[in-house]
């Protein structure tokens, strides 16, 4: 494949149309069904947080408690508060439209990003299946950080990728600027503080890959660990946050308290459940609630509670229930987002909402399942088929199936949901069209020439994707 390098006019221009399309083509998504949409779910927490902060800026008043339980990165209540500078009616409408504009622009970076990589059918055969995937479109406009974040995870790759030219040189600006989309993204959702370990793996297997290329080692060795603590260092912009919870609940915490939650919720067990009293729909509410009375009743602080019990609860499971929970986790995210959309199109659609706007909620529903099997099955043939035919195309699938894999390996300590599925859709369609451009030369051949210890490490890698691909296939096919 041909590496640009360079981004010429031409890859701006054509951002510039791309752009104009997807707000297009959203417009009339939205102008069908969401025009009219209420806030639903966690997206009042953010939209609420969002005023308090645009409130505290714009006109000096002190925010209420921003925090609450603590579930929350407070990413997107900084990114919505900018639509709420000024006073009007709509402020709602305002917020979500502010926020198609944000994965619009995003959304375009990404292939500009790609384009010097992949060629321009790739690129733009990424930038349709974004666009016309219901999903995608549906999930645009709601609040909720994970779509953005996603897409900044997958910025970050094609920047540590482009980083590291045939030579075995780094560029430090562009590390920088990888470390910062993650720092973003992770500002959003905080599992995605797994890629900090993997931009710092793919600059490792770059700098093994390049021992050959550079006759000065030294000077190589030093800014290749100068761009790995680099990568690392951006964990200290977590430290504004951090400190902030830590102080609300008066116990160490780095992003939220949900991931303990998530923990209790995935493997207690079934008379801890019973005991909950049932004032939600949502298990981690009661859980929560639950956890909360009993600290209180023992005068116990919350968290150093909530991490007790999670101790007690990860002493008596075993290794079967953790499967058999990691199982169930996975289908409630990969095979439940249809139905998760349907209900969030039902609460959006208003009770007296038009024909017009159910007709839409249809459409989208109906043509859901292509589109779900189309990413499953190019993803899973991407994790088995593709090594990469030239060092940057390689480093690229590395990563992204890393990606993919921390993706599904975060079943074990998350809720299942399939409102998270848009977590991993711009991973998922990067894999395809991955896969799509290499289809009849997967790499199998280049891939010989690394070095003995390095092809072993490579095949090795390519093997674990390969039966973690097949796991997650059996356990959605069953």
């Amino acid at each position: 494949m041909r590496i640009s390098k360079a981004m010429s006019a031409n890859h701006f221009r054509l951002g510039y149309v791309f752009t104009f399309l997807c707000f297009v083509v959203g417009l009339v998504y939205f102008g069908l069904m969401l025009r009219n949409a209420g806030l639903t779910g966690d997206e009042g927490f953010y939209f609420n947080s969002a005023q308090a902060i645009s409130s505290w800026l714009w006109y000096g008043a002190p925010p209420p408690e921003l925090i609450e339980t603590g579930w929350y990165m407070p990413g997107m209540s900084i990114l919505i508060s900018p639509s709420q500078f000024f006073e009007n009616e709509s402020k709602v409408l305002t917020a979500r439209i502010w926020v198609f504009i944000i994965n619009c622009y995003v959304l375009w970076l990404t292939v500009v990003l790609l384009l010097r990589i992949v060629t321009k059918k790739i690129a733009v055969a990424y930038a349709v299946i974004m666009v016309v995937n219901p999903l995608n479109t549906f999930y645009a406009f709601t609040l909720w950080g994970d779509l953005i974040a996603g897409q900044l995870v997958v910025i970050a790759i094609l920047l540590l990728v482009t980083s590291v030219p045939s030579s075995n040189v780094v560029r430090l600006g562009k590390v920088a600027l990888a470390g910062t989309a993650v720092l973003a993204a992770v500002y959003m959702r905080s599992n995605f503080i797994l890629v900090f370990p993997l931009l710092a793996a793919g600059l490792l297997w770059s700098y093994l890959c390049g021992l050959n290329a550079e006759s000065n080692q030294l000077k190589s060795i030093a800014r290749f660990l100068a761009a790995i603590g680099l990568v690392f260092a951006f964990l200290l912009g977590l430290a504004p946050w951090s400190s902030v919870i830590t102080e609300r609940f008066n116990a160490p915490i780095l992003t939220t308290t949900s991931l303990d939650l998530a923990v209790i919720g995935n493997y207690a067990d079934d008379q801890f459940i019973d005991e909950l009293e049932p004032i939600s729909e949502h298990p981690g509410v009661n859980i929560y609630n639950n956890l909360l009375a009993r600290s209180n009743a023992i005068d116990m602080p919350l968290i150093p509670y909530m991490r007790q019990e999670r101790d007690r609860v990860l002493a008596r499971v075993s290794v079967q229930e953790v499967f058999m929970s990691f199982s169930e986790s996975v289908k409630k995210v990969y095979v439940n987002a249809g139905g998760i959309l349907k209900r969030n199109c039902n609460r959006f659609v208003l009770v007296k909402g038009s024909k017009v706007e159910k007709a839409s909620c249809d459409l989208i529903l109906s043509v859901l399942p292509f589109f779900s099997t189309a990413l499953y099955v190019g993803a899973f043939a991407f994790l088995v088929l593709t090594l990469g035919r030239n060092p940057q195309t390689r480093l690229l699938v590395l990563m992204t199936k890393g990606l993919l894999i921390s993706f599904f390996a975060l079943n074990l300590v998350h809720w299942g949901n399939g409102r998270y599925i848009h977590n991993f859709l711009p991973g998922m369609t990067l894999a395809s069209v991955l896969m799509l451009s290499q289809f009849r030369h997967p790499g199998w051949s280049s891939a010989t020439s690394l070095i003995p210890p390095l092809r072993f490490i490579f095949f090795g890698l390519h093997l674990f994707s390969a039966m973690c691909a097949i796991l997650i296939a059996i356990i959605l096919l069953t």
